[in-house]
């Protein structure tokens, strides 16, 4: 359970060091005030276009979350928490 939190805090802090949260939420931001700014706000019409919205920027972030590690790094990480955790190595000869 240690080395999982351990591994979730690496990858969190390798998202925040990268930056590319940034356009995702600032863009998702400034669409949203957008959306508000309009006098004769309509509540449906603004609700179901927040929660597209919220879909497809939460995927956009979810994608530069997951992208965030380069392939060799990733790999690197991998097998490092299985020496840890001495998780079996059933892929040791591939």
């Amino acid at each position: 359970m240690l080395t999982i939190t351990r591994l979730t805090v690496y990858q969190l802090q390798l998202f925040l060091s990268s930056y590319r949260y940034f356009a995702p939420i600032t863009f998702y931001l400034i669409i949203i005030v957008w959306i508000y700014s309009v006098v004769p706000n309509p509540v449906m019409g603004s609700y179901s276009a927040t929660a597209v919205l919220l879909y497809l920027f939460a995927s956009w972030l979810g994608l530069n979350f997951f992208f965030s590690e380069p392939q060799i790094q990733q790999t690197l990480t991998v097998i490092l928490a299985r020496r840890r955790t001495g998780a079996p190595q059933w892929n040791r000869f591939m």
